[in-house]
């Protein structure tokens, strides 16, 4: 099976895009063909791997592409296809000149969160023809959370919507043998009504809709190809909101694979110095609460590193530490 799907979680400035990079990383020096991208809107992958990144995958080593998606380009042509779309159902409107109304769908609730999930469908049938893995580095927990939410809760609502639409079309199939064949009259044109649901560009469009959430929902649960890590930094609060990750990851049923503590400091650096030997356990007691937390996890621990960490060579010094989460050497 190829197109396997790493995710690495958790809220912001606790290392998710060093430890994605990193993780690609080890899985491209393995010989797999790995695409790793940013859907981050605040795009920092292209500075860790200390190259310039578009919505194009580029090669950045051997096995090993990068991309960051173009945050307003995937929602501007979001907007762009649902407005035409509607334009198209709501077309007998040009009569009244009450089209320009529809523009008022680039200001919906949940366009963000819907053109990032379709964005991400699309990554994911890529990776399926191109490449072995898929590991995504997301935004923050806030948006990140709404955005893999969405097609669980999209499914319940779209498939009320399908019900409805089929109880139109039999109202209309009802009416029809009344009074004869159903039409409206748009400009200068005579239109059919449908009644039947394989006529009805309607309940086609809903259909479509529901088959794309519904790939989303079956792929995000897959436990054979998808995972998600939490990512944290040796601190309370990283560490509760870890835990408010866990408990919606396994509410929603996508499948958790590990833990990633960044910038764990380490004894030897804190020896000697009364701050950092202060500093040192207070992590370890933290780290200790992670262990007994997250018991049936994985967990890879990367080291603080004072000159931070940029370029191939820098995230080579931590990508081993993370091939623990996959499995390898063990």
């Amino acid at each position: 099976m190829s197109g396997y799907i790493r995710m690495f979680v958790g809220k912001g400035g606790v290392g998710k895009t060093t430890s994605a990079a990193a993780y690609a990383l080890s899985l491209a020096k393995r010989g797999y063909r790995v695409l790793v991208v940013s859907i981050d809107p605040a795009h920092n992958l292209g500075d860790v791997l200390c190259t310039k990144l578009s919505g194009e995958p580029r090669k950045v080593a051997d096995n090993l592409y990068a991309a960051e998606l173009d945050y307003n380009a995937v929602i501007a042509k979001f907007v762009e296809e649902m407005s035409e779309k509607l334009r198209y159902f709501y077309r007998h409107l040009k009569v009244f000149n009450l089209e320009h109304y529809l523009d008022v769908v680039k200001y919906a609730p949940g366009i963000e969160e819907h053109a990032l999930l379709e964005a991400l469908i699309h990554l994911i049938d890529r990776v399926e023809r191109d490449y072995d893995y898929l590991v995504i580095d997301p935004p923050p927990t806030g948006l990140m959370l709404r955005i893999f939410s969405l097609p669980f809760i999209s499914l319940q609502w779209v498939k009320k919507l399908l019900e409805v639409r089929k109880a139109i079309l039999e109202r209309r199939k009802m009416l029809e043998r009344v009074v004869g064949r159903l039409k409206v009259q748009i400009g200068d044109k005579e239109i059919l009504l449908p009644t039947d649901a394989s006529g009805d560009p309607v309940f086609k469009e809903l259909l479509s809709t529901y088959k794309v959430y519904q790939r989303a929902y079956m792929v995000l649960r897959d436990a054979r190809r998808t995972r998600a890590y939490l990512v944290m930094t040796p601190e309370e609060l990283p560490l509760i909101e870890a835990l408010r990750v866990y408990d919606f990851l396994k509410r929603f049923k996508i499948p958790v694979g590990g833990v990633v503590v960044n910038r764990v400091l380490e004894w030897k650096m804190a020896k000697g110095n009364p701050v950092l030997e202060t500093e040192y356990e207070r992590q370890e007691n933290i780290l200790r609460r992670v262990e007994r937390e997250f018991a049936s996890l994985p967990k890879a621990l990367l080291p603080y590193k004072p000159q931070g960490i940029k370029g191939l060579a820098s995230l080579e010094t931590i990508a081993e530490k993370l091939s623990v989460l996959e499995g390898f050497g063990k």
